[in-house]
């Protein structure tokens, strides 16, 4: 979906995509605002009033956006126009990945291998039930069913384009997936996770997947992660991940 923007002038500008993905699961149409870029208060509450006409004369009901939670001007300028705080994420990466020993405390590590055609249903069913924590499964406002199924069709979404897929797979059952997207000698982290029950090989699991990167000449790794999200902030902790950026994500429902 092609970034579209609303501006005032060079520097003063709103950047938003329209996310189908999100219209179909949620059955309302839906956007997100990427960037904004401002000098003054005035001309940010400007672009707000402007982003909220372009929604009601396109029937937008639900729009979102993560921003820097340093920025007060922005977070307050938000929340007076209409927008509620949702969820808290960090931006991490790792930049040493050529000269770091992933395997130096795994005695086994798992044996990874590309997702097949058959494992994407089993894939899915982990994104579903087995993940806890997104932009959308920590909005009270948002059904936790729907927050769940999103990220089951979200897996479809992210095959379409064309992103790497990696399980771990015990007796033919996908224990664990992994998914990135590769550009030159940097790799995004997309989305990764065991299902519930397999949750003590999540070591040994991320430290072989980190490990195939350095095998492959990547020399940098970055994501976004739940602030919320314990188990994972340690996971990448383990791995001396490093925090880049602490964003706020909110969300808006016109009623």
């Amino acid at each position: 979906m092609n970034n579209l923007k609303i501006e005032k002038d060079s520097e003063n500008y709103l950047s938003y995509r329209y996310t189908p993905w999100d219209t179909k699961n949620f059955g309302l149409n839906t956007n997100e605002i990427l960037d904004i870029v401002y000098k003054t208060p005035e001309a940010l509450k400007g672009l707000l009033i402007k982003f909220d006409a372009l929604n009601a004369a396109n029937d937008v009901r639900f729009t979102y956006t993560r921003v820097d939670a340093n920025d007060k001007v922005i977070k307050a300028s938000l929340q007076e126009a209409g927008f509620y705080y949702a969820e808290t994420s960090f931006v991490i990466s790792k930049n040493d990945i050529l000269t770091y020993d992933f395997l130096q405390n795994i005695k086994n590590p798992p044996i990874l291998t590309p997702a097949e055609s058959e494992d994407f249903e089993q894939i899915r069913e982990i994104a579903r039930y087995d993940f806890h924590y997104s932009r959308f499964h920590e909005d009270i406002h948002i059904d936790i069913e729907k927050a769940r199924f999103r990220f089951y069709n979200w897996i479809d979404s992210l095959v379409e384009q064309k992103k790497e897929f990696s399980v771990y797979k015990l007796k033919g059952e996908v224990m664990a997936f992994h998914c990135q997207d590769v550009n030159s000698d940097t790799a995004h982290l997309i989305l990764s996770g065991t299902k519930g029950r397999a949750a003590l090989i999540a070591v040994s699991f991320w430290a072989a997947f980190l490990h195939n990167l350095k095998t492959r000449n990547v020399k940098r790794a970055h994501t976004i992660i739940s602030a919320s999200n314990l188990k994972i902030i340690n996971l990448y902790n383990y791995f001396d991940f490093k925090y880049e950026k602490t964003l706020v994500g909110f969300h808006k429902i016109y009623k």
